[in-house]
């Protein structure tokens, strides 16, 4: 059965042998006939044996390939296509962008910052002169007259230059803050991290003393009244002339030292030290020969007062 076998199933068209046994058990039972001689005529050896039915031999070998036809794999089914996503638009989000950052500070030059103390402190100092010089003529209304064809008034000593110490060291805190502050509003650069108490006492202080010094000197040109030794007598002109001058110097210096002792911002530790040191010596080197000046002035204003 097996040579019948192979040989039917390569004369099928190389049938499944299993399926080709099986349609020629089933032919075998329709007709009557052994399975070998339905595999014998299938391969080739002879006629198929028909028996008692009336279908035609031409339709039996037909059979084994319908039914390998019809057991045969089916074709794999097409895959469904999926149907397209729904697109979600995700909603916007806001990016904050951060600002950027100032560029860090780029101290100018000590000889500029010294100018600008001297111009924007000289301004407020002229501008005390202006004050401390009306404030005189106010005090002295009663005691103006005319000595030798001048217009002078008369005043103590001692009084001008207590008025003049007075006025300036309040005027010289004002100087301060202008000769730091406004320089800033033009320039960033010009920011400083010195303290306000710090600023408001070197003001203060280089104020009340310059002041004194100019007090000193008003007393200095007064010519002493012949009845009264307690009084004396100033050229209002030239005296006023003065007082508005020496106010602008006493600014001036104000400023210059306010800058030349305060700490620019930005500076990496090595010259914060450095200029910690520098503003030591200046204010060693400037602050304390003023107060010897002014202390020197109100001791030979006193005494002459006492024997003129």
């Amino acid at each position: 059965m097996s040579e019948h076998l192979s040989a039917a199933a390569s004369a099928l068209g190389n049938a499944p042998e299993a399926l080709v046994l099986r349609s020629a058990s089933a032919r075998a039972q329709a007709t009557g006939a052994s399975v070998d001689d339905i595999l014998s005529a299938w391969a080739g050896g002879g006629p198929v044996p028909t028996g008692g039915g009336s279908s035609s031999a031409a339709s039996t070998p037909a059979a084994a390939p319908a039914a390998a036809a019809a057991s045969a794999p089916a074709a794999a089914p097409t895959p469904a296509v999926a149907a397209p996503a729904t697109a979600v638009i995700p909603e916007p989000v806001e990016i904050e962008i951060p600002e950027e950052e100032p560029d860090p500070y780029d101290p100018p030059a000590i000889g500029t910052r010294l100018k600008a103390g001297i111009r924007y402190g000289g301004m407020v100092g002229a501008l005390a002169g202006v004050t401390a010089a009306m404030y005189g003529l106010a005090a002295t209304f009663d005691g103006l007259g005319v000595i030798e064809g001048v217009a002078s008034a008369t005043v103590s000593p001692s009084g001008v230059l207590v008025a003049m110490a007075v006025i300036m060291a309040v005027a010289g805190i004002v100087m301060a803050k202008v000769s730091l502050g406004v320089p800033v509003a033009f320039d960033r650069n010009f920011s400083t991290e010195s303290h306000p108490v710090a600023e408001t006492a070197i003001g203060f202080v280089a104020g009340g003393a310059l002041g004194a010094v100019l007090g000193a000197f008003l007393a200095s040109r007064a010519t002493p009244d012949p009845v009264d030794e307690l009084i004396a007598t100033l050229p209002v002109a030239s005296s006023f002339f003065w007082v508005v001058v020496g106010g602008a110097v006493v600014g001036a210096l104000v400023g210059m030292t306010t800058q030349a002792t305060s700490i620019p911002a930005g500076l990496d530790a090595t010259e914060h030290e450095a200029a910690l040191a520098v503003r030591k010596r200046l204010v060693t080197g400037f602050l304390f020969p003023v107060l010897v000046l002014a202390a020197i002035a109100v001791f030979v204003v006193a005494v002459g007062t006492i024997f003129l």
